[in-house]
């Protein structure tokens, strides 16, 4: 059931206007978009359903999963229409309300988080509840603490997802740079350190990004190159050096291990399209 606390609570800025629980099989904002003046929260706590927005297309939601509703943002949300729908949520005003929205901590784009049940958040409204039955504006006050625990909570989920996005972001960045530099010898755990992550996370992304490791996609790269020098002609021994391999054994080691011909045998093939066309381009 919802509780109304208007005016009555306030901490740190945040005014919670109410908060409440709701467990029921039909809801009429399923048929109509409704807009707030104010900024909510509602935390899946059972069953499934449905959530949309001005700036989110409809999704599916399940227990865990929760959403973000902002002033002036159309929104609906309710069960599936086969099963029940459980929900925590709170709405509030205020200064830091405010300054979440304008500062775009969070924002109307990426306001609903698909992730696993959290018993934190789910123990942050439980206690914030107990507390506003108690009334009184010292007790709101209190239950406004674990909103802002809540809301911290859902802080660390928001960093999360952003610094995955970078990540994949930086790592597609420096794919491309090593297909435009092959000849650079890389140092993959010096760029990982510049780029804030460890090699073994470096390596994970790199390979969730690109489908390779960096040692192998970097090979990749200086094999397509190698290809092309020696298709218009370049020594053997010019074609290592240019690709950043000086070492014509190594070079052609290298070279053998990603297209299964040795560099002379290209050679000798030259006007033929013997390149594997995983070579023609270096996917990222």
């Amino acid at each position: 059931m919802p509780f109304f606390l208007k005016n009555e609570a306030c901490s740190l800025g945040l005014e919670l206007e109410s908060i409440g629980s709701h467990t029921h099989k039909v809801d009429l904002r399923m048929k109509e978009p409704r807009i707030l003046d104010s900024f909510a929260l509602v935390y899946s706590s059972g069953g499934s359903g449905f959530f949309e927005s001005r700036s989110i297309i409809r999704r599916d939601i399940a227990h865990g999963n929760f959403f973000i509703l902002f002033p002036g943002e159309w929104h609906r949300y309710g069960p599936d229409g086969s099963t029940y729908w459980s929900e925590y949520f709170f709405v509030a005003k205020g200064p830091m309300a405010k300054m979440f929205i304008e500062q775009n901590i969070f924002t109307p784009e990426k306001a609903f988080y698909n992730v696993s049940p959290n018993p934190l958040i789910e123990y942050h409204f439980r206690e914030a509840l107990k507390i506003s039955e108690r009334g009184g504006a010292v007790n709101n006050g209190r239950a406004c603490g674990h909103i802002l625990s809540i809301l911290n909570e859902v802080q660390i989920y928001s960093v999360s997802q952003n610094n995955r996005n970078d990540n994949d972001e930086t790592i597609a960045s420096i794919s491309r740079m090593m297909k435009l530099q092959p000849e650079k010898e890389w140092n993959y755990e010096l760029v990982a350190k510049r780029h804030g992550m460890s090699y073994s996370l470096f390596r994970k992304k790199f390979v969730k990004v690109t489908g390779k490791s960096p040692h192998r996609y970097h090979n990749e790269a200086r094999t397509a190159l190698a290809c092309e020098l020696l298709v218009k002609g370049y020594p053997i021994k010019e074609v290592a050096s240019l690709v950043g391999l000086p070492d014509p054994f190594h070079f052609s080691k290298v070279f053998k291990s990603v297209t299964g011909f040795a560099p002379s045998f290209y050679a000798s093939k030259q006007g033929r399209d013997t390149t594997p066309s995983t070579l023609k381009d270096p996917a990222v």
